[in-house]
């Protein structure tokens, strides 16, 4: 939680921050709403815990948010540029982002290992073996169905689900045969759960 100096240093901040967005054409000044937003975030944040530690600053803060979105207001064509600009920039990085992940679960794969360690962090690749179902109505689904009711097994699957397909299979409730038609029917991927995470000394 704040103390009274670090939210009079915020509002300090805010005023001054709207000052210089106030006397300044210069787009660079575009991030500084980032921060001057986080701020207002900080302090909404206080007084919803304790809104004492706030009292006698609200009529002054609400008058600052509304200067904001008035400065805000006046700049719509560099926000929009801007907005563009940060748009593009997450597609690249989640194009990135993609890649690496992609090279992960491929190096782990091949070497066999879940834990693969950076030097400054550590990724874990799980491997999650997922049956994929026909779509319920298509003639995939039906095929299934009146497979499964055939061989009697359909009080162990009714209203199929993954789940309990794949411990009917694991169960070993099927015959071969009738596992590797199941497995023609709704066969298995493997979707890959990756998480990233420092190292700790």
């Amino acid at each position: 939680m704040l103390s009274h100096h670090d939210i009079d240093a915020h509002i300090r901040a805010i005023v001054a921050g709207l000052n210089e967005l106030a006397v300044s054409n210069n787009d660079a000044r575009l991030s500084q709403c980032v921060k001057i937003d986080g701020m207002f975030q900080t302090l909404r944040e206080q007084y919803s815990k304790e809104p004492t530690t706030l009292e006698g600053r609200v009529q002054e803060l609400t008058s600052l948010k509304s200067r904001f979105r008035d400065l805000l207001a006046e700049r719509v064509a560099p926000i929009v540029d801007r907005y563009y600009e940060v748009n593009e920039h997450l597609h690249a990085m989640e194009r990135e982002k993609a890649f690496w992940r992609d090279t992960l679960i491929r190096t782990s794969t091949h070497q066999h290992r879940e834990r693969l360690d950076g030097s400054t962090a550590f990724a874990s690749v799980r491997s999650i073996p997922t049956r994929v179902l026909p779509s319920p109505g298509t003639a995939e689904r039906g095929q299934l169905e009146e497979f499964i009711r055939k061989l009697g097994r359909w009080e162990d699957v009714s209203h199929i689900s993954r789940a309990k397909l794949d411990r009917a299979v694991s169960q070993q409730l099927f015959g071969p045969v009738e596992s590797a038609r199941i497995e023609q029917l709704c066969p298995t991927s493997v979707a890959h759960q990756v998480s990233i995470r420092i190292l700790r000394p």
